[in-house]
């Protein structure tokens, strides 16, 4: 058989084993894509917590806890600023 022929062929076999696999899988209950659960973050004064995916609106303050890796969010606030942390500036 000519090689055209030959690459038709084994193309053939992977798509169909491809769709094989996908229907045996949606018959088992196994989903090959996974619903994405984001939101957009409603802003308020109050710290809320952050889940994987969800967007916030620009010029909110982020805090992430280094330990546990959990982000919370919030608009910025008069008495929101902390003393207590310090930065460090580089340059001239």
């Amino acid at each position: 058989s000519s090689p055209l022929v030959k690459a038709i062929t084994e193309t053939s076999v992977a798509f169909t084993l491809a769709i094989m696999l996908s229907f045996l899988a949606m018959a088992v209950g196994i989903s090959v894509m996974q619903p994405v659960h984001a939101k957009e973050i409603v802003a308020t004064t109050e710290w809320q917590v952050l889940a994987d995916g969800d967007t916030i609106p620009a010029g909110l303050h982020v805090r992430i806890d280094l330990s546990t890796g959990e982000k919370l969010v919030k608009i910025p606030t008069d008495d929101s600023r902390d003393d207590s942390i310090k930065a460090a500036i580089y340059g001239d």
